[in-house]
């Protein structure tokens, strides 16, 4: 048997004119329209430089252009905290540098009774009034949640938070990992 290779293809046998390599400037019969590389060399050595423009960008390389070229940059505007115009890196900042730095922030307004609550408090909702009657409520409001009413459980006759079916909590469990918790149909 005769070992045959077929020659490859180049780009002038697919109708394509020879083209420059990007990298080195050498001529090329390119095997797409699309390629802009002699070989494997010449695109390493483009992916290479890729690389390294990423790298100085997030180094902060003061040879390299800022990665922020094509962002819209913001116009500058008032400061929540003391009304200075300040240039925002972002749509979204509220505060100038100095006022972020010093925990300048307006007041806020507390939830149950909308007084005002003093800017230098800490963070919390409610004003110091309703702070008690709030944390109060709070709590109800979970054990209400957590208190589940008392029954007679219908397996053992003990009075029990109850679980469902009529049975307390130890029964329920124990009827239900037997498998027989179809035998106690729901009330």
């Amino acid at each position: 048997m005769i070992d045959f290779e077929w020659p490859p293809l180049t780009g002038a046998q697919h109708g394509l004119d020879e083209k420059a390599c990007e990298i080195c400037g050498d001529l090329f019969a390119p095997y797409r329209s699309t390629s802009r590389y002699c070989g494997n060399a010449c695109r390493g050595e483009a992916q290479r430089r890729a690389n390294q423009r990423v790298r100085d960008r997030d180094s902060g390389c003061p040879d390299a252009p800022p990665h922020r070229i094509n962002c819209q940059a913001q116009p500058p505007k008032p400061c929540k905290g003391c009304g200075n115009m300040f240039a925002a890196d972002h749509h979204r900042r509220l505060y100038c540098a100095d006022c972020r730095r010093h925990g300048n922030r307006v007041a806020r307004r507390c939830r149950r009774c909308d007084t005002t609550i003093p800017a230098g408090s800490r963070r919390r909702r409610y004003c110091d009034d309703c702070a008690s009657d709030a944390e109060r409520d709070q709590k109800r409001l979970h054990q209400r949640n957590y208190i589940r009413p008392v029954i007679e459980c219908r397996r053992c006759g003990r009075s029990r938070p109850g679980r469902g079916r009529g049975l307390c909590d130890s029964c329920y469990v124990m009827v239900n990992t037997a498998g027989q918790l179809d035998n106690y149909p729901l009330l």
